[in-house]
């Protein structure tokens, strides 16, 4: 993946352009991109549970094969740390390795919150959230994301009509 990504790159311009935007240009970005930007419209799409924010892919953190212990780490005054050397015995260890995958969630759960926080202010006038809650091959409807029903002031628990994705339009 590593090398298909460094061909990509050397074969494609993927920095976002300089200076005023070309009228009736559509820019498509990752909302790390997007950051420090702005643009009259901006649409973030697939604000479904699952997806943004997507399903928590930590819940081990470096106690799976291949991963540098979080003390080594760049950002480890940023991320959780499992406590092992306070363990006193193995259930003692087994409640902090379970609370440690707790902070782990709750940690990619804010940065993926950070994330949604960089990517709605891009707008300077008008904001469109979407959530496509009906896939194809998926019998049940998605769940809107629970960032959409904050930023629309649901508490997530209102029933969606059943063929209909929520679709939200924010004007400045």
């Amino acid at each position: 993946i590593l090398q298909w990504a460094e061909h990509a790159r050397s074969k494609e311009k993927w920095e976002v352009a300089e200076g005023e935007t070309e009228p009736g240009v559509v820019q498509l970005l990752t909302v790390h991109a997007s950051k420090g930007l702005e643009w009259d419209l901006v649409a973030v799409p697939n604000l479904v549970e699952g997806t943004f924010p997507a399903r928590p892919r930590e819940g081990s953190g470096w106690l799976r094969v291949g991963e540098l212990p979080s003390e080594f780490r760049g950002d480890a005054l940023d991320v959780p740390q499992l406590a092992w050397r306070e363990a006193d015995d193995q259930k003692h260890l087994v409640d902090l390795i379970a609370s440690y995958q707790e902070a782990l969630v709750d940690h990619r759960l804010d940065e993926e919150r950070r994330l949604a926080y960089v990517a709605v202010p891009r707008s300077a006038h008008s904001l469109l959230l979407s959530a496509g809650l009906w896939r194809p091959g998926v019998a049940a409807p998605g769940v809107p994301s629970r960032f959409l029903t904050e930023l629309v002031g649901g508490d997530g628990a209102e029933a969606v009509p059943a063929p209909i994705a929520p679709m939200v339009a924010v004007q400045a």
